[in-house]
């Protein structure tokens, strides 16, 4: 279209198009033909989305150029590289961009746009068009005002008729139940009426009571979709008091229930029904049934059970839920409507449970779980749900996650655990919290108990944990405790609209005052003079959590120009170059760069690369600690410098033995993927002199590949970020200077890489191996001076103001509210002596608090102060991995301890090791995971156990050692650091370390006094036993010279009396023979076998006896065991523990067939005879 182009057009729709509209049209396409070829900015300002989206189509008719509309994600954080994305090379006539408004971080996509406007007008030659609303417009007014001058602006206002109707035909859609849309168009809504009530209020005479009401009424349940609540509750209540004056009964019906929904979504995060949130939803939920009970209206009546079924439920009002639920069920029976009568079931059900009657709730149930199972697949979720993202499914999960739950517990009520345990699993597994986290909470607190109850102790933990982790995500708790702190998730709802500075950081980064922090490190990331920020505070400030919680997700919300952050977290540095290589390469280009390598050295494998000390150039020490550290020597530690790695003169292999050239060495770029990094470039890095591979050529051949993948990062827009998180881990690997100089090395390369950023966390006595680095050229970039001002960030503890308002804030949005002079005396007892707060110490503390819900300063006073909250939180870890091992949860945290204070790292092995001082004496027993156990419950004062039962333990999936470790891991007291030939272990902060070692030690110098005592109590019992085994072989010598007298006198008489005794024996022996078998044939079997072993015990003891008697015996025995049909007979219990031999076996005298087994030892074995008792 030309400037001469006529002004009226005959096409135009004039009931859409005013003459504004149209002349604005033809104003913006004559200013898109006139800019064609060159970059112009047009701001195209529109307040209402469908009233934009028939102008663009209106305009594309008109104008004689293509324009090609770009609808920006919501996740984008650059506009430039959105359409540079979209485009490419490709150079387009002209580009609209719409969707501004769904972009969740819009400040940074601006702010962005502003600093990089050149690239714009360089790089674009075409218009652009940017579609804005007002509220986007004074953004870009105010964070990017260069950009914003360089534009020309085209207003599109729509009727106000139009507008009317517009407002009128939504609000109707809602009242009637009508209107889902997605999340992205309901925000674009809000922003749209909210412009309309900016405009009507100054038409007062189209602005009537019935279009106010509308108004008020749509913006509270956008402001409630959006999770604004508090200003939903004004909004809504507006529109009650505006529909009661126009008396209709109807739409006042629905904002009443609205309005107790409202508060019902803010009631949920306080546990205490009585809160005045809990009282107001019961308020107005009670005024909405009274209202619709009047009326008599069945419809009504069911609609009501479906809506507030659940906040009945959860303000355990259950009289009204089974009068509710009876009456729906009628009215859904005649209409066949499955799903809502599947749930009328279930609210009976409950009600059931609540008043014990465990059969007709388990019945109930039932019903409900058959009715629901023959939903169809397609039926719709309309009745729920406001959101047409949602499916019809996850709204049946939530149906299912709750009926499994009412099952579970009615079956545990009726004793059918493993029955309990599969529903409840059911319901935790098809359940959401995002649907119903009250619900979902409770399913997860069952199901933990029941866990704990079996002893299925690990399974209980990460029930626990999980509820934990809910809870913190949609702000139901104000303490983490000692965990490190993750950024947070957020619910469905919350993350509409996110356009705050802090994106997704932990709301305890923010609240805790380091948001400050995190936003100086921010501004030091898009500096060019600060390359290196070396995070240094004590131990417990905060550095990792401020890392992890606050400045990762800060940095993937910012942009610097059309740069996007990348950040790369290190922790694990007993290989840094592997670590770092998987980080970088996200694992697959890493391992074309080691294949390349291991085509040239088959025989230098991973292992070798990864462990070998000769290799690393490292010693034994580089495993982090001394031998003395360890308690070990190299010995000890089962491997030596040779077992840890192939000696150099064994990998070496000459030239000719590796039999490759350069061509059969090199991989060309395609081999390596996107990589550029070239191995055939790097063969005489690969190849020394000596004809045999250099560990120093396999290094600078990894870290080559390293910076090549940090230049192609940036090479893609991306800057990266790298993290060495809990940096002292490093020196305690690489304990040598030659050592370090390798990583200090690679790390100057790093900070000439011109996007690069690098980013050191440690503790603050760590500092000063730093200065090693002062002396390498590669690191002039920072000035050769780490300790500068331009390097160093330091972080502190809290100051007890900041900490006052740091409690105010952490549990101002929870149901977790602490009285004033409760606050006041927390923060003196935490700033004690020094007069700051350990962070680490607030968050412990607060976490006890809060488990313990004390909440008033007289409660803290009675239940002990700091000191004794601290205690109770570690007590509180102890008891979660079950009573029979507590003890070896307390000794496992107390080795994890030094005399120094200090945190030692070991491994698994060390600490099992460290443990058997603690031990009962007794054999150990190879663990399937390695290491041993003992064959019966390992710590003094646990249960014995035997027979299958000890057996059972053995075959356990988890020992005790790994049961308590992988608990005190999960609950952050312990941190696991992934290495290599071992894993090690390591308390989480010197705070925790420190008070570990105050407590435990006087109990277990207990321990040790009372095992010594026990060993004391041993060597006496015994002496006692020599001396009486000493006076009676005295007597017994004595005795036999007195009787040598008389022995041959007696010696004639004896013989004459033996054959007499003899022939008895053999008559007793017949006789008994002869007694069995008249048993056998009369079907006595027990008193058969009973004479049959008597003869057969004789006849062992009578000596030489004949041949035909002796067969008389082991026949009446053979039939009494054998010969009868009905003989039953077998084995019912094994003795087993005892591993020497069984001095004898003693049969009851009552006649009940119990045995007494005498276990004898050898005397020198320093125990006392045993003795065991079976019944056959």
């Amino acid at each position: 279209m030309s400037p001469e182009q006529p002004s009226e057009d005959e096409h135009v729709n004039s009931d859409v198009y005013d003459g504004l509209h149209l002349r604005s049209l033809k104003q913006l396409a004559w200013a898109i033909e006139s800019s064609v070829g060159q970059f112009k900015l047009i701001l195209a300002r529109c307040n209402y989305g469908s009233l934009r989206d028939r102008l663009i189509s209106r305009l594309q008719e008109i104008c004689q150029v293509e324009i090609r509309v770009l609808a920006v994600q919501q996740s984008r954080k650059t506009l430039y590289t959105a359409i540079q994305e979209e485009f490419g090379e490709e150079i387009p006539a002209c580009v609209m961009v719409v969707g501004l408004e769904s972009v969740q971080n819009l400040s940074v996509m601006l702010t962005s746009a502003n600093q990089v406007r050149e690239e714009f007008r360089k790089n674009f030659a075409f218009p652009l068009v940017l579609w804005i609303d007002d509220e986007i417009y004074k953004q870009l007014i105010q964070l990017a005002p260069d950009l914003e001058s360089w534009a020309t602006t085209r207003n599109f206002e729509i009727s106000t008729q139009e507008l009317v109707d517009f407002v009128t035909e939504t609000a109707n859609s809602w009242f009637s139940d009508r209107l889902k849309f997605s999340v992205d168009v309901y925000v674009k809504l809000e922003n749209e009426l909210e412009a309309a009530q900016r405009y009507l209020l100054n038409q007062p005479d189209v602005y009537n009571l019935e279009l106010q009401a509308n108004l008020e009424s749509l913006l509270g349940f956008l402001k409630q979709i959006t999770n604004q609540k508090d200003l939903a509750l004004q909004h809504y209540h507006k529109a009650l008091e505006l529909w009661q004056q126009s008396n209709n009964l109807e739409r006042q019906i629905k904002i009443l229930g609205e309005i107790g929904f409202c508060y019902y979504l803010k009631a949920f995060k306080h546990q205490d029904i009585n809160h005045p949130d809990w009282q107001a939803t019961w308020h107005y939920v009670q005024e909405y049934i009274n209202f619709i009970s009047r009326l008599r209206s069945p419809d009504l009546i069911a609609n009501a059970v479906v809506k507030f079924g659940d906040i009945l439920r959860d303000l355990q009002k259950w009289e009204t839920l089974q009068s509710l639920a009876e009456q729906a069920l009628v009215v859904h029976q005649t209409n066949n409507q499955l799903r809502e009568l599947a749930k009328d079931y279930g609210f009976l059900a409950e009600v059931a449970l609540a008043k014990r009657n465990w059969v007709e709730a388990n019945q109930l149930v039932q019903q409900a779980l058959k009715i629901f199972a023959a939903i169809p697949s397609v039926e719709s979720a309309s009745i729920s749900g406001v959101v047409s993202e949602i499916s019809a499914r996850d709204f049946k999960s939530k149906d299912l996650s709750l009926y499994q739950f009412i099952l579970g517990r009615s079956q545990y009520h009726l004793g059918q655990i493993q029955q309990a345990n599969l529903s409840l699993e059911t319901a935790r597994d098809v359940g959401n919290p995002l649907e119903d986290v009250r619900l979902y909470l409770d399913i997860l607190r069952f199901l933990q108990q029941i866990y704990f109850e079996q002893k299925e102790y690990l399974k209980a933990y990460k029930i626990k944990q999980r509820q934990r982790s809910i809870e913190q995500q949609f702000g139901l708790r104000a303490f983490i405790g000692a965990g490190r702190l993750e950024a947070t998730k957020q619910a469905f709802v919350e993350t509409l609209r996110s356009n705050s500075p802090q994106g997704n950081i932990a709301p305890e980064i923010a609240a805790s005052g380091r948001l400050l922090d995190v936003e100086r490190l921010i501004e030091r990331m898009g500096r060019p003079d600060y390359k290196l920020i070396v995070i240094h505070g004590q131990s417990g400030v905060g550095k990792s959590s401020l890392v992890n919680a606050g400045l990762i997700p800060a940095l993937k919300d910012k942009a610097i120009g059309v740069q996007d952050y990348m950040p790369v977290v290190m922790r694990v540095y007993t290989n840094w170059v592997e670590e770092l290589g998987r980080l970088l390469g996200k694992s697959e280009e890493w391992g074309v760069c080691r294949d390349a390598i291991h085509r040239v050295f088959p025989e230098w494998r991973e292992s070798e690369l990864g462990t070998s000390t000769s290799e690393l150039g490292t010693s034994t020490s580089e495993l982090g600690t001394s031998a003395s550290e360890l308690g070990s020597s190299t010995s000890e530690l089962g491997t030596s410098t040779s077992e840890l790695g192939t000696s150099t003169s064994e990998l070496g292999t000459s030239t000719s033995e590796l039999g490759t050239s350069t061509s059969e060495l090199g991989t060309s770029t395609s081999e390596l993927g996107t990589s550029t990094f070239d191995i055939q470039n790097t063969h005489s890095l690969l190849l020394s002199s000596s004809s045999r591979p250099s560990a120093d050529a396999i290094h600078r051949v990894s870290t080559k590949f390293l910076i090549t993948q940090l230049r192609e990062n940036e090479q893609r827009n991306l800057r990266t970020v790298l993290i060495f998180d809990q940096f002292e881990e490093f020196f305690f690997v690489y304990t040598e200077p030659a050592q370090r100089k390798q990583f200090f090395e690679f790390l100057g390369e790093c900070l000439n890489v011109l996007s690069v950023k690098v980013i050191l966390s440690l503790r603050v006595d760590y500092i000063h191996y730093l200065l090693e680095c002062n002396d390498l050229p590669s690191l002039k970039i920072i000035g050769n001076d780490i300790l500068s001002n331009n390097v160093l960030y330091k972080l502190g503890n809290f100051s007890p103001a900041d900490t006052k308002s740091i409690i105010q804030r952490l549990t101002e949005n929870t149901s977790f509210h602490l009285e004033p002079a409760l606050v006041e005396q927390l923060v003196q007892d935490l700033a004690g002596e020094l007069g700051e707060v350990r962070p680490i110490e607030l968050q412990v503390v607060g976490a006890q608090l809060q488990t313990e819900n004390i909440t008033t300063l007289a409660e803290y006073r009675q239940r002990g102060t700091k000191d004794e909250l601290v205690k109770r939180y570690l007590n509180e870890v102890v008891h979660d991995c079950g009573e029979e091992n507590q003890q070896a949860a307390d000794i496992l945290l107390y080795l994890l301890t030094d005399e120094k204070g200090t945190r030692p790292l070991k491994t698994r092995a060390e600490l099992e090791r460290d443990l058997f001082a603690y031990f009962s004496e007794i054999p150990p027993t190879p663990l399937k995971k390695g290491g041993l156990i003992s064959s019966i419950p390992f710590l003094r004062g646990s249960p014995q156990a035997g027979g299958s039962e000890a057996r059972a333990e053995q075959a356990s999936e988890i020992s005790k050692l790994d049961l308590v470790l992988e608990i005190v891991v999960q609950s952050g007291l312990v941190v696991l650091l992934p290495e290599n030939p071992a894993d090690r272990y390591q308390l989480v902060h010197d705070y925790i370390a420190a008070f570990i070692r105050q407590q435990q030690e006087p109990k277990l110098k207990q321990v040790m006094a009372e095992l010594e005592n026990e060993r004391k109590q041993r060597k006496l019992s015994d002496a006692k036993l020599n001396n009486f085994l000493k006076r009676a072989l005295f007597g017994s010598v004595a005795a036999g010279l007195v009787l040598a007298g008389l022995t041959f006198t007696a010696w004639d008489a004896a013989q004459k009396a033996e054959q007499e005794r003899k022939q008895a024996q053999i008559s007793e022996i017949n006789a008994l023979a002869n007694s069995s078998a008249t048993f056998s044939a009369s079907g006595q079997i027990w008193e058969a076998l009973t004479e049959g072993l008597k003869a057969n015990g004789k006849l062992k003891n009578a000596g030489k006896v004949a041949v035909d008697t002796q067969m008389r015996v082991v026949g009446s025995l053979q039939k009494a065991v054998y010969l009868q049909p009905e003989n039953k007979f077998q084995e019912l219990n094994t003795l087993e523990g005892h591993r020497r031999e069984v001095r004898s076996v003693v049969f009851s005298p009552d006649g009940k067939g119990w045995l007494l087994l005498v276990l004898t030892t050898p005397s020198n074995s320093g125990m006392l005879p045993q003795a065991k008792l079976c019944k056959p």
